[in-house]
């Protein structure tokens, strides 16, 4: 009997420490290379070992697909991580932030489906959504979700008049009760989306 007890008490101390893996994916915009011409991000969550850390390449005529830095990938420890990033900084120029309430998520579209599991999210919500200010606009967005909430978190003007970088987060991670993750979006100025 004390085996079984003893058994299901660390069953429900790892059940715990596999749930405590999972958490919210945040974005930090660090900066524009003036030499690379690149647009530098760093994905962050409590999931992750190492943040990611990706680029949208401004050199591009797509610009808004991001590209995953090659030197930080092979990284699996967090002192490296820290001595690579440290040594793209000081080339880094921050972007000017924006105001949020100029910027206006058009919700296209929105579908509502339910799962068969038995998961406390028992809703799945397909969007289509597109971004814009005055200036600039954003391609056409897919989203999935486990939230009809899709909320604007940080704005920032690109260089040259190439338009902004937009950050949204929704519910779009099923583990536990659900988890957020933010994401960015490239708005393109004004008649100038790439086909």
């Amino acid at each position: 009997m004390s085996k079984i007890i003893a058994s299901s008490i660390l069953l429900m101390f790892s059940c715990a420490a596999f749930a405590n893996d999972y958490s919210n994916i945040t974005l930090e915009v660090l900066g524009y290379d003036l030499n690379t011409n690149h647009i530098y991000v760093v994905e962050n969550s409590k999931s992750y070992s190492i943040p990611k850390v990706y680029y949208y390449s401004l050199n591009e005529k797509k610009y808004d697909l991001p590209k995953y830095d090659e030197r930080f990938t092979a990284i699996n420890d967090q002192v490296k991580f820290e001595q690579t990033l440290a040594k793209i900084q000081p080339q880094l120029k921050p972007l000017k932030a924006l105001d949020l309430g100029n910027f206006k998520l058009n919700l296209v579209e929105q579908k509502q489906s339910s799962q068969q599991d038995s998961t406390p999210l028992t809703s799945v919500y397909s969007s289509i959504f597109t971004v814009q200010d005055s200036q600039n606009q954003s391609k056409v967005m897919n989203l999935t979700s486990y939230s009809p909430d899709i909320k604007l978190k940080q704005a920032f003007e690109l260089p040259r008049n190439q338009g902004a970088l937009i950050t949204f987060e929704s519910l779009s991670l099923p583990f536990d009760e659900g988890y957020t993750r933010e994401e960015a979006i490239i708005l393109f100025p004004n008649r100038q989306l790439p086909q």
